[in-house]
């Protein structure tokens, strides 16, 4: 996953996060920052979001899910709670 430099600093690893369906809302796992990349930069992915940055600088993130059994293809989005100030 690419995270915004907004949120350097604030993930740890092992920190948990939710799996949400992007089309349905609904919850469908839980899991854990496996990984955090040591430096930030451009991403090569681009979607068709009118509104997407392209000069922001992003971190690679890799999340890890409790399970396996979710199919290949299917739109998530990673739910990380803020951090506690």
């Amino acid at each position: 996953m690419f995270v915004e430099s907004f949120w350097l600093g604030r993930l740890k690893l092992g920190d948990s996060y939710k799996v949400v369906n992007s089309e349905t809302g609904r919850e469908l796992r839980v899991g854990r920052v496996a990984s955090l990349s040591p430096y930030v930069g451009g991403r090569t992915v681009r979607t068709d979001d009118a509104n997407e940055r392209f000069d922001a600088e992003y971190q690679v993130v890799v999340l890890e899910l409790d399970t396996n059994d979710l199919p290949l293809g299917l739109n998530v989005v990673a739910e990380i709670p803020a951090p506690a100030k």
